[in-house]
C-alpha cells in the first residue's frame, strides 16, 4: 500500500516541482491571465506541455534500451542532479530579486490558438529543453530494471505529466480568480519553495545512484 502510493506521489510530486519554476512559460502564463483570463494563461500552458509531451515520447520510444547502459546511466543520474539543482538554484535566486518579476502596461484579447502555439514553441524551441529532459526525464527511467513492463514506465511518465498539468491549471485558475490579488511576493515564495524541492530531487538522483552502484 504504501509503496504503491509512494509510487504515484513521487513522479507527481516532481512534475509539480518541474512546472512551479518562474520560467519563461510560466511567466507567459501569468501575463496572459493577467491581460486575458483563464483560457489565454491555460492553453499556453497546455502548448508548453504538449512540447514536453513529445519530447518524453521521443526519448523514452527510441533511446530507452541506451539508457540501461551503466556508464549511461551514471552520465543520466549526474546530468539530472545537475540540472534539478541548476534549476532549484536559479527558483531560489529568484526569491531574492527586489525587481518587479512582471511588468504590465497593456491588456487585451487573445487568439486562443496563437496562445497554444505561443507556449508550444517557447518549450519546443529552447535548446535546453530537450537536454532538461533527457538528463531529468532518462535519468528518473534509467532508474527501473531492464525487466520492468513498459506499463511501470507509462505510468510514471504519465503522473509527471499530471503533476506538470495540474501545476499550469492551478496557475491560470489562480491567476484568472486572484488577478488583483497575487503579488510578486506571493510568486517569488512559491519559486523558493519549487527550488528546494527541485534540490532535493537532485539529491535523491545522486543517493539512488550510489545506492544502485555500492
Amino acid at each position: 500500500m504504501e509503496d504503491g502510493l509512494l509510487a504515484i506521489l513521487t513522479p507527481l510530486v516532481l512534475g509539480i516541482s518541474l512546472a512551479a519554476p518562474l520560467g519563461p512559460v510560466k511567466l507567459e502564463m501569468i501575463k496572459k491571465g493577467m491581460t486575458g483570463g483563464f483560457w489565454p494563461s491555460w492553453l499556453t500552458g497546455i502548448g508548453a506541455l504538449t512540447a514536453d509531451l513529445f519530447y518524453m515520447g521521443s526519448i523514452a520510444a527510441g533511446l530507452l534500451p541506451l539508457f540501461k547502459h551503466p556508464a549511461v546511466s551514471f552520465f543520466l543520474m549526474a546530468a539530472g542532479a545537475v540540472l534539478l539543482f541548476r534549476l532549484g538554484a536559479k527558483s531560489i535566486l529568484v526569491f531574492f530579486r527586489k525587481d518587479a518579476l512582471i511588468k504590465l502596461s497593456e491588456t487585451g484579447s487573445y487568439s486562443l490558438p496563437h496562445c497554444f502555439l505561443t507556449g508550444f514553441l517557447i518549450a519546443f524551441a529552447n535548446p535546453f529543453n530537450f537536454l532538461f529532459w533527457f538528463g531529468i526525464y532518462g535519468a528518473a527511467i534509467s532508474r527501473f530494471s531492464p525487466s520492468a513492463e513498459w506499463t511501470h514506465i507509462l505510468g510514471y511518465s504519465f503522473f509527471i505529466i499530471l503533476g506538470i498539468f495540474l501545476w499550469n491549471l492551478n496557475v491560470a485558475l489562480t491567476v484568472h480568480f486572484g488577478r488583483n490579488l497575487i503579488s510578486d511576493n506571493m510568486m517569488k515564495k512559491i519559486s523558493f519553495a519549487a527550488g528546494l524541492m527541485l534540490i532535493a530531487f537532485s539529491f535523491k538522483l545522486v543517493w539512488d545512484f550510489f545506492h544502485a552502484f555500492s
